[in-house]
């Protein structure tokens, strides 16, 4: 009987050492990070094996949420990370909208490991027809320089601008690229459009390819992101329009100051011309009253009166109008001035048939000569096809009964 109970003792001692050993060596691959080790229990009994068990499922759930903690905290601190590098960025080329543009789109897609991509801008210089234009793209670690213009509600990219919301799609069609963006040669399996607004304002859209699909996080990103975009594109677009208001405003000031200084000099030469002209206009007054009274008072012929009147105003262009504007007599200035002309050319004829100015300006010089008033006009004259340009003295003769008998015109070239 002692045999018998002292090997049944063995028999359960050498069990549970072995038991024993398969649970340090559970617990060892635990405790060297091995969570997928496998321990059967020992029957119902077996409460240690149980515990070792509890113990392994709570490092398993304990290990995943640190890796889902550890994958949070990657996200946000990429995120941040991106968010300063293209603030950065942004900073850069504030007055060249182009070059912002490449820089923009270049490193954003390096910075998603997308593959190709642009940025297409709002140009609303035409109000009634705003376009999309590609300002820039990346393809294949090479720049691409095309020209492409796109209206609101065209293809994806017009359509992401009427919607003014983003745009994510995993099956693209194989002639999207070539026919909507040229933005390469192979279909993506994503495409990503985003558009550039802040404050409810679009400035344009971000257009993004990728051979891999795009996590929700690095779309989130992209968002972000083109708001600061679309924040810098309205600081670029309004420091442009000022620099251009100031290059045109300086401009106008050149020209303003340099026409300042001919309308200056001319006033200068038309000061001197108007002296000139009241000189020679008194001299010729005093002339025309001293012939008056020479004919009121003096029984010389009229032959004589003819010659005498002739002589004094030899150096001008003299004709007599009738108190209706005819021409009735001419000097022979007038007529040698024109080609083949006699003094018959002229009479009969009226001012305005001799010149360009128009007949209602005649006709109220006309209309002040009546009434004792001297008149001046400066006009071009067509003399043997060529235009001259005169200033005209109207004297009108007043006779004893106040009526207006008589104009006398003197001219000379300006």
């Amino acid at each position: 009987k002692d045999k018998t109970e002292i090997s049944s003792m063995s028999r359960l001692l050498t069990k549970l050492t072995g038991s024993l050993n398969e649970i340090a060596q559970f617990a060892d691959q635990i405790g060297k990070g091995n969570l997928d080790v496998k321990y059967e229990l020992r029957g119902d009994q077996d409460r240690l094996g149980e515990v070792m068990l509890d113990m392994r499922s709570n490092l398993v759930e304990s290990e995943k949420e640190k890796k889902l903690r550890d994958a949070e905290e990657y996200k946000r601190n990429w995120a941040t990370v991106g968010l300063a590098k293209f603030a950065e960025i942004l900073r850069q080329n504030n007055n060249d909208l182009t070059a912002l543009s490449q820089d923009i789109i270049r490193h954003l897609l390096k910075y998603v490991q997308a593959n190709q991509g642009g940025i297409f801008i709002l140009n609303d210089e035409n109000p009634k027809r705003p376009v999309l234009e590609l300002q820039a793209c990346y393809a294949y670690e090479r720049k691409k320089f095309l020209q492409k213009t796109i209206e609101p509600g065209e293809g994806l990219v017009g359509t992401c601008f009427l919607e003014r919301q983003s745009i994510y799609i995993t099956e693209v069609p194989r002639d999207y690229i070539q026919i909507t963006s040229g933005l390469g040669d192979d279909p993506p399996r994503a495409l990503f459009l985003v558009p550039l607004k802040v404050n409810e304002e679009i400035y344009g859209i971000i257009e993004i390819a990728s051979f891999k699909l795009l996590e929700p996080y690095e779309r989130e990103f992209v968002e972000k992101v083109a708001e600061s975009i679309a924040a810098t594109i309205s600081s670029v677009k309004t420091n442009i329009h000022t620099s251009q208001l100031l290059e045109i405003s300086v401009k106008q000031a050149d020209e303003l100051a340099r026409q300042e200084e001919e309308l200056r000099q001319n006033m200068e030469e038309m000061q001197a011309t108007q002296e000139e002209m009241r000189r020679r206009e008194i001299e010729l007054s005093d002339t025309l009253e001293q012939m008056e009274a020479i004919r009121k008072i003096s029984e010389i012929k009229e032959n004589e009166m003819n010659r005498l009147y002739d002589s004094i105003v030899a150096s001008f262009d003299v004709v007599e109008f009738s108190p209706d504007g005819h021409i009735i007599n001419v000097n022979q200035n007038v007529i040698n001035s024109h080609y083949n002309a006699t003094k018959e050319t002229f009479i009969g004829r009226t001012l305005a048939d001799v010149s360009q100015e128009p007949p209602e300006i005649i006709e109220e010089a006309f209309v002040q000569l009546r009434k004792g008033i001297p008149q001046e006009i400066i006009q071009d004259i067509i003399i043997n096809g060529r235009g001259t340009k005169f200033n005209n003295k109207l004297v009108p003769m007043i006779g004893p009964d106040g009526e207006l008998y008589k104009v006398i015109l003197y001219a000379y070239k300006v």
